[in-house]
C-alpha cells in the first residue's frame, strides 16, 4: 500500500515535471519563432542595400565575409541629377522627398539586377561597382554596367510620366559615367 501511494507521488511528480518541460519548451519555440522573424526583417532591410552577391555571401553562409584591401580591376559607375541643388529650392521638401526616395530605390533595384554593387548614395548621386564581390571578368562587367546605366534611363523616362501626375514639372536630367579599371 505504501508502495502503491510512493508510485503516486512519483506519478504526480512527472506528470507536472512533463507539465513543466512543455510550457518551457512551448515558450522557447515562440521565442524561437520571434527570433525568426525578428532576423527575416533584418535581411528584407539588408537585401535593399546590398547586392546579391553580397547579400548572399554574408548571410548565407557560403563564404565568410572577409575584409581585404588589394587591388582589382573593376567597373564604375556614377550618376547625378543635373542641378539638383536648384531644383530643391523650386520644390515643395515633401513632393522632392518622394522623388528622390523613388529615384533611388528604382535606381538601387536596376543596380542589383545587373549585378552591381552599390557603394553609396551622396545626395542625388549614386556610385556601383562591378566586379567585386564577385569577379566575373572585366568585359563582362563593363557591359553589365552599360545595360544597367540604359535600364535606368529607360527607367528614368517612366517616373518622369509619375512625378508628373504627382506635380513635379521640372525634367530631371541624370549625368551618367562609366569607367572600368
Amino acid at each position: 500500500m505504501a508502495e502503491n501511494e510512493q508510485l503516486k507521488r512519483e506519478l504526480e511528480d512527472l506528470r507536472i515535471l512533463n507539465e513543466t518541460n512543455i510550457d518551457h519548451s512551448t515558450r522557447l519555440e515562440n521565442e524561437l519563432v520571434e527570433q525568426n522573424m525578428k532576423l527575416d526583417i533584418l535581411k528584407d532591410k539588408m537585401r535593399k542595400y546590398l547586392s546579391p552577391q553580397l547579400f548572399q555571401a554574408l548571410v548565407g553562409g557560403a563564404a565568410d565575409a572577409v575584409l581585404e584591401h588589394n587591388r582589382k580591376k573593376l567597373t564604375i559607375f556614377f550618376s547625378d541629377i543635373v542641378n539638383f541643388s536648384e531644383i530643391t529650392d523650386s520644390v515643395e521638401p515633401e513632393l522632392l522627398s518622394e522623388v528622390l526616395n523613388q529615384y533611388l530605390n528604382r535606381m538601387s533595384d536596376i543596380a542589383m539586377k545587373w549585378g552591381g554593387t552599390i557603394d553609396k548614395f551622396i545626395g542625388d548621386a549614386i556610385m556601383v561597382f562591378f566586379g567585386d564581390p564577385e569577379f566575373i571578368d572585366d568585359v563582362t562587367h563593363a557591359q553589365n554596367c552599360a545595360k544597367m546605366a540604359l535600364d535606368m534611363l529607360e527607367e528614368l523616362k517612366q517616373l518622369r510620366m509619375q512625378w508628373r501626375e504627382m506635380g513635379m514639372f521640372q525634367m530631371l536630367r541624370v549625368r551618367m559615367g562609366i569607367n572600368t579599371g
